[in-house]
């Protein structure tokens, strides 16, 4: 799978639904691993089966392909219900987080960035990568784990930001 990456803001998909390579399912409970580069300006993203991937690092086969640049491991969450509304600060946290990685705003992304380092210590993402673009920009790739989700939050040097601003921003939002 492929996605664009523009200044502030790219997709990374859920995770497949079955390995890339054997096009085995991947069932509940079961580990995986994900690989993800970029190529072009897109970000291409492989699941893998554990044996697959046992292959993969036999063969060499990560530090030769430049779509291959990171990846982490995980467990296949069990299926969740139908979404339904946040009902709780932390899903509404995580709701205002993906509205702010879709707007192209300086301010969004600066909410952005607090909010995944909130979400982050609540636990309901788990940070799993961090790399750095071709043009410089600092990615940190966090999971949500109730959806296997992955999103790209630009990472900004936290003593620059006005956090009481922030703060209050996303303070407004979250009771509204």
């Amino acid at each position: 799978m492929t996605f664009t990456i523009n200044t502030f803001q790219f997709h990374i998909p859920k995770r497949n639904a079955q390995c890339c390579k054997c096009n085995s399912p991947l069932e509940p409970s079961m580990t995986y691993f994900s690989s993800i580069g970029e190529e072009n300006k897109e970000i291409k993203r492989h699941d893998y089966c554990l044996p697959c991937w046992n292959e993969m690092i036999s063969m060499n086969d990560l530090q030769n392909n430049p779509t291959k640049k990171t990846h982490w491991k995980s467990i296949v969450a069990a299926k969740c219900s139908i979404s339904k509304p946040p009902h709780n600060r932390q899903e509404k946290a995580l709701e205002l987080l993906k509205l702010a990685l879709a707007s192209d705003q300086k301010d969004d992304h600066e909410e952005a960035f607090v909010l995944a380092l909130y979400l982050a210590r609540s636990r309901l993402l788990y940070l799993r990568q961090q790399f750095n673009r071709e043009d410089g920009c600092k990615i940190s790739l966090y999971e949500v784990g109730a959806t296997e989700e992955i999103i790209g939050v630009q990472k900004l040097e936290l003593s620059r930001l006005n956090i009481a601003q922030i703060q209050n921003r996303i303070s407004t939002k979250l009771s509204e």
